[in-house]
């Protein structure tokens, strides 16, 4: 399967570079081709590379909602916002964006609804 992942850091709420690391890896041994959407890519480019996958995998977002129209299979890291496909988090300020007006940043300045998904979480998403 051809996999487009988006490991930005212009969002909310951002995966630790450490897990996009070890999903990689992971998803690189069981034989699937990894594509990473950049934000240093003109959007064009990113465009081209996600029309030739399968699958994306991100926080919601442009490239989210671009995979849809496009009819690719979504998973997206829903920690900040639980509306959407994907993995959504579990802890308790999960969805904050869904409920609280004019957030910038993280009441609890940890991120910890994005650390609580975790890499196999993913892998789960896509193998079932």
């Amino acid at each position: 399967m051809k996999i487009a992942i988006y490991p930005t850091e212009k969002i909310f709420q951002k995966w630790p570079d450490s897990y996009w690391g070890e999903l990689t890896d992971k998803l690189l041994k069981l034989k699937h081709r990894v594509f990473i959407l950049s934000d240093d890519n003109p959007h064009e480019k990113n465009d081209e590379i996600l029309s030739d996958c399968d699958l994306y995998i991100g926080a919601p977002g442009q490239y989210y909602d671009l995979a849809k129209e496009k009819g690719i299979q979504v998973i997206g890291l829903l920690g900040a916002t639980k509306k959407g496909e994907g993995v959504v988090s579990t802890t308790a300020c999960a969805g904050c964006l869904d409920i609280m007006e004019n957030v910038v940043d993280c009441n609890w300045q940890d991120d910890l609804c994005m650390l609580e998904i975790t890499p196999n979480d993913v892998l789960e998403a896509i193998c079932g």
